[in-house]
């Protein structure tokens, strides 16, 4: 059985018309800002999300040289054969960081990494189902008003070309609404 984040992940992406891989790699890019964050470090770290267990786990990667010029990315190969005894010049090692000791703080900070992550996956999303639909007449849902209304996350309608008459009622609305302009959907 898949854990509950996977499934909450898979959702998502039902919701959002986004690839669960997207959001995955989000969540591995935000633990990724979170553990350099509260580390305050500039170790090249990289994170590996595992969907039978829903953990996250955080890595120190380190490349195995003779000679160590920058120490936060490179280790001797004496210091390397004592973690692994297979490990060779130009090889990486793998440290594993603790994750539970990161708090709010750094939580805070992986919500907003990943809801920009998944902001812009579904950005693309919509530029590339509508880009090549300019002058069609397409049905919409109105889900929120914004200085934009967003459609069904899927289309921009500026406030200033609605006629003066129209009534928004709370709650999800059908339009029918024709692409005017490339400009409406653009790519950020």
């Amino acid at each position: 059985m898949a854990n509950l984040l996977y499934q909450q992940i898979e959702m998502l992406s039902r919701e959002k018309h986004i690839e669960p891989e997207v959001v995955v790699s989000a969540i591995e890019d935000a633990m990724v800002v979170a553990a350099r964050k509260f580390y305050k470090t500039e170790e090249d770290l990289r994170a590996k999300f595992n969907p039978e267990t829903g953990q996250v786990d955080v890595y120190s990667v380190y490349t195995v040289v003779e000679e160590v010029a920058d120490p936060k990315k490179e280790i001797t190969l004496a210091e390397a054969k004592k973690k692994n005894p297979e490990a060779e010049v130009g090889t990486e090692i793998v440290a594993a960081k603790p994750t539970d000791v990161l708090g709010r703080i750094a939580a805070q900070t992986a919500k907003q990494v990943i809801l920009q992550k998944v902001r812009e996956a579904e950005r693309d999303t919509i530029y590339n189902e509508y880009h090549t639909r300019v002058g069609e007449l397409v049905t919409v849902i109105v889900k929120r008003y914004v200085p934009f209304f967003s459609v069904r996350t899927t289309l921009f309608v500026p406030v200033k070309p609605t006629p003066v008459s129209t009534r928004f009622s709370p709650g999800p609305v059908r339009w029918k609404s024709w692409i005017a302009d490339r400009s409406l959907i653009r790519k950020r």
